[in-house]
């Protein structure tokens, strides 16, 4: 699956995290057609993410 997820970022309103940018997106569904359901998982470890793709619906 190739897929591309556009979002602007911003400054973490968290003060302890204000140097990290972060992804203003309002989901991280990359499908929702029956059988292929597919979204983005964002990873937080520390002060820096990557995302995930999972296959299925999100919990």
């Amino acid at each position: 699956m190739i897929a591309w997820l556009w979002a602007r970022t911003v400054n973490s309103p968290n003060p302890v995290f204000s140097h990290v940018a972060v992804p203003l997106a309002s989901t991280f569904v990359l499908s929702s057609k029956a059988g292929k359901e597919a979204y983005v998982q964002p990873v937080v470890k520390g002060d820096s993410y990557r995302f995930t793709v999972k296959v299925g619906n999100p919990v």
